[in-house]
């Protein structure tokens, strides 16, 4: 599964499997840390900035359409 592409794991997620959602998060970490070090939050924490990036990938897999041109 962790050779599947984000669209076939997104497939998966959308129908329940919750190991699919576990390689979308392990393999976009680093992207949300990277952008998270460059970033500040008056009265924040990075943590807090880091929780929030992994909620928006959770969020992203279970609305991304597929298919759907932007």
């Amino acid at each position: 599964m962790k050779d599947f592409c984000d669209n076939e794991l997104i497939k998966r997620i959308k129908s329940g499997d919750t190991h699919c959602l576990d390689i979308l998060i392990k393999r976009y970490t680093g992207m949300v840390r990277s952008i998270v070090r460059k970033s500040f939050l008056t009265g924040g924490e990075q943590e807090d900035l880091f929780q929030e990036g992994l909620m928006a990938i959770i969020n992203a897999a279970h609305t991304y359409e597929i298919g759907r041109a932007s």
